[in-house]
């Protein structure tokens, strides 16, 4: 499981989390799982260009019996996109959303832990009921906006994460943060961020940039013809594909089979 958080102010942590499940190299199931409200089912549309139905959706993906077999019962509440994801959509409403995610955010996680799932959990804020979706994650990404407040939040944000998820697991989770900039500004964006996170020393490496790309965006969602070539998503492309293969390394090492996993395991038991 990929778990996506964004920085407050941030524009692009839904569109991450959307790109990132468009671009996975295998079949991905995207969930979201944003307490604020979702807006995908708002934003998306059907194969034919229909309009999105209310349900299925997460309150169904919320209350399966807990001895039901994760990943094959999820599929069961998606919805399929005219940009080819299949999407477990939030409820657009607030006040019901949240509390679907405080009273079942745990549950879910265990069931799609170990999976080709993207979760967008929305904000990441101290004490965030979306916490148990990062403690089951193979791989974490923050997306952070252009600018120096931004940087510093997401440093300081994810210093506090980190260490309560290893203290919850007891495992490290393979993670990234990912910027959303104007293309000119893109690779500065992200040198400046490696540089602030790397004050700190987080164990976090930055995948890159991905466009602030609005129309890029309205036209990939209407699945305009020529859109692959758009500025959005040749950016995304090489993010996706670097986040994609560490949290295949990071699925390998939990499960053992890695030559890097078998070795911790090996170095802990001397």
């Amino acid at each position: 499981m990929l778990t996506i958080f964004g920085v407050k102010g941030s524009p692009g942590a839904t569109t991450c989390a959307l790109l990132t499940a468009a671009l996975w190299p295998t079949q991905a199931l995207l969930v979201e799982a944003d307490p604020a409200g979702g807006d995908l089912a708002l934003r998306l549309s059907g194969p034919s260009g229909q309009v999105l139905p209310r349900s299925p959706s997460i309150a169904g993906l919320a209350v399966e019996p807990s001895g039901s077999p994760g990943w094959e019962r999820a599929w069961h509440h998606a919805l399929q996109t005219r940009v080819g994801v299949s999407v477990v959509c939030g409820l657009v409403e607030a006040e019901p959303m949240g509390i679907a995610v405080r009273q079942h955010a745990q549950a879910m996680a265990r069931r799609l832990a170990g999976t080709e799932t993207i979760v967008d959990a929305g904000r990441l804020l101290p004490q965030t009921p979306t916490f148990p979706f990062a403690a089951a994650a193979e791989a974490i990404v923050l997306v952070v906006g252009d600018g120096a407040e931004q940087f510093f939040h997401a440093r300081d944000l994810l210093g506090g994460l980190l260490p309560e998820v290893s203290a919850e697991t007891g495992t490290r989770s393979s993670v990234h943060a990912v910027v959303v900039a104007g293309p000119r500004r893109g690779s500065a964006a992200a040198t400046e961020l490696a540089s602030v996170l790397g004050q700190r020393g987080l164990p976090v490496a930055v995948a890159g940039w991905i466009a602030h790309d609005r129309s890029g965006l309205q036209r990939w969602t209407a699945a305009e013809r020529g859109t692959g070539r758009s500025i959005l998503l040749r950016s995304a492309r090489p993010v996706v594909t670097e986040i994609a293969e560490a949290h295949a390394r990071a699925m390998r090492a939990r499960s053992g089979d890695s030559a890097e996993g078998q070795e911790q395991v090996s170095l802990r038991a001397r």
